[in-house]
C-alpha cells in the first residue's frame, strides 16, 4: 500500500483553491437573470421610493380604532368604531374588552383629521395581534393606520366599501402601495 504524502496533497489543494476564487475585478454587464434582472432591480427600486412616499400619509392617517365587532373574518375585523369611552383606562388593559361588559357608543360629532384622533364608523381592521382572541360583539381599542379600502357584505347580496386600516404601519404601506392608494 502505497504511503500518502500530506505535504504534496495540501500543496495540490492549495494550488487549486485559489485558482476558483480569481476573476478578472470586472462584473458582468447583466445579472444572471439577464436584463430582466436590470429592469427588476429599477422596478424594486421605484416601489420602495413609493412605498417611503406612501409612509407619511399613513402616519398621518393614524387613527385608534375603538368599537364593537360586527364580523370577524379570517383577514380581519368589521368593526363599528366611535365608541371613545374604550380609551379610558378602566378599558385598556388590553386591546379586547369582552362583549358582555357595558360599553355604550360615545361618538364624537365628528372625525378629527389629526394622527391618534378616534375613528368613527364602519372600518375594516386587520393584522391584528395573535392574542388575546376576539369573539362576534367583542370590543377593541387599538392604534391603526390607513390600508385602503375594504368590501364589506353586511347582508347577504349587498356589498359596501369600507376604509380598511392595518395595525402595523408596514403592512399598512404594503397594502396601499399593492392598491395604488395614497
Amino acid at each position: 500500500m502505497a504511503k500518502l504524502n500530506w505535504g504534496v496533497l495540501l500543496g495540490l489543494a492549495l494550488a487549486v483553491l485559489p485558482a476558483r476564487a480569481q476573476t478578472n475585478g470586472v462584473a458582468p454587464p447583466y445579472p444572471a437573470g439577464g436584463t430582466n434582472g436590470v429592469a427588476r432591480e429599477a422596478s424594486e427600486r421605484q416601489r420602495a421610493q413609493r412605498a417611503e412616499q406612501i409612509r407619511p400619509g399613513c402616519r398621518r392617517g393614524e387613527r385608534q380604532i375603538c368599537g364593537r365587532v360586527l364580523q370577524v373574518l379570517p383577514k380581519g375585523l368589521v368593526v363599528d368604531s366611535g365608541y371613545t369611552n374604550l380609551l379610558d383606562p378602566h378599558y385598556r388593559q388590553l386591546w379586547v374588552v369582552t362583549g358582555t361588559a357595558t360599553v355604550s357608543p360615545q361618538r364624537p360629532a365628528a372625525e378629527t383629521d389629526e394622527p391618534g384622533a378616534p375613528c368613527v364608523g364602519l372600518v375594516f381592521l386587520t393584522d391584528l395581534p395573535k392574542r388575546p382572541a376576539v369573539k362576534l360583539y367583542d370590543y377593541v381599542a387599538i392604534r391603526a393606520y390607513p390600508a385602503g379600502a375594504h368590501g364589506y357584505e353586511p347582508v347577504k347580496g349587498i356589498e359596501k366599501t369600507i376604509r380598511q386600516f392595518a395595525v402595523r404601519l408596514s403592512t399598512a404601506v404594503r397594502l396601499n402601495l399593492v392598491s395604488g392608494a395614497q
